[in-house]
């Protein structure tokens, strides 16, 4: 599964019971707005839950990246955080359009640059250690960015519908963002690991 805030408060004894084997956690994201980089509100309590019950762990990075130093920052800001938690699973990247495009500080970003700020987040999580790795859905994979460039790091699709149409390697499909698992109070996002 993965969380953000907008799960609220996780109980991580009951979400690995439920059979939960791996969770990523939203380490943070740029304002779409403002451009300040920010904590996920709930990042060190998840980190720290997911840790301590012994679950697979990554983070997630929701990008507003304009260009490549911005996305060298973004990484920067996530190596920092990190501190000494445990990451099994890779460090992503999260390319999607932000819920009010039209205040969008990225609304017009070419794919071309986009493309460029993605290769330079996932460069530095590459040179750090870590495995980097993309998420997005149709859009934000074929429109948003030059999918050609980004062909030699790992995807996660998100598409909620069954069969799974996508014609491209990918690590990971988030089929569901309306699964339910003990411990977290609504809905939950569901992912199925090809790995």
């Amino acid at each position: 599964m993965d969380v953000s805030s907008f799960q609220g408060d996780v109980d991580w004894e009951k979400v690995k019971n439920d059979g939960v084997e791996y969770a990523f956690i939203r380490l943070g994201y740029r304002g779409y707005e403002s451009g300040k980089i920010v904590n996920d509100s709930k990042y060190e309590d998840n980190i720290t839950g997911c840790n301590d019950v012994g679950l697979d762990c990554g983070v997630y990075f929701f990008t507003e990246a304009l260009n490549e130093s911005e996305g060298v920052e973004e990484a920067e800001f996530v190596l920092e955080c990190l501190g000494e938690h445990h990451i099994e699973l890779p460090i992503v990247l999260d390319v999607e359009q932000s819920a009010n495009v039209n205040k969008s500080r990225t609304k017009n970003l070419s794919a071309e640059d986009r493309t460029k700020a993605v290769i330079a987040f996932c460069e530095r999580i590459k040179q750090a250690g870590y495995t980097p790795m993309i998420y997005g859905n149709l859009k934000s994979m074929l429109i948003m960015l030059d999918f050609e460039q980004l062909e030699e790091y790992d995807k996660w699709f998100a598409y909620f519908h069954y069969p799974l149409r996508f014609p491209y390697k990918h690590k990971i499909w988030q089929y569901t963002a309306s699964g339910k698992v003990d411990g977290i109070k609504g809905d939950a996002d569901l992912n199925l690991m090809f790995y």
